[in-house]
C-alpha cells in the first residue's frame, strides 16, 4: 500500500510524463527536420528526447527536489533521498 508521499509522487510523475509526451508529439508532428546525435551503432538521440527527459526531471524536482534520477540520456543525478530514485527512459517510437 502506498503512503501519502508515494501517492503524491506518482501524481507528479504522471504529470511529468504528460509534459514529455507533448514535447515528443511536437517533434513527431512537426514539419521541421529533426536534429539527432549518434550514440552508437543504430542508436541515436533527438533533441526532442533530450528536452522530454529534462522536462520530466524538472517537473518532478519542482515538487520533490530530493529525488534522484537515472536518465537514459543524462545519466545519474545524485540524490539526498535514499528512498526515492526515478528511472527516466524515453521511448519515442
Amino acid at each position: 500500500m502506498l503512503n501519502e508521499r508515494e501517492i503524491a509522487l506518482a501524481e507528479v510523475v504522471k504529470q511529468a510524463a504528460r509534459v514529455a509526451g507533448r514535447i515528443l508529439r511536437e517533434g513527431f508532428q512537426g514539419d521541421d527536420d529533426i536534429d539527432f546525435q549518434y550514440k552508437g551503432a543504430s542508436d541515436f538521440v533527438t533533441h526532442y528526447d533530450l528536452r522530454a527527459e529534462q522536462a520530466i526531471i524538472t517537473e518532478i524536482r519542482r515538487e520533490f527536489p530530493q529525488v534522484g534520477f537515472l536518465g537514459e540520456e543524462s545519466g545519474k543525478t545524485l540524490t539526498t533521498d535514499t528512498d526515492y530514485f526515478q528511472e527516466v527512459h524515453i521511448r519515442s517510437e
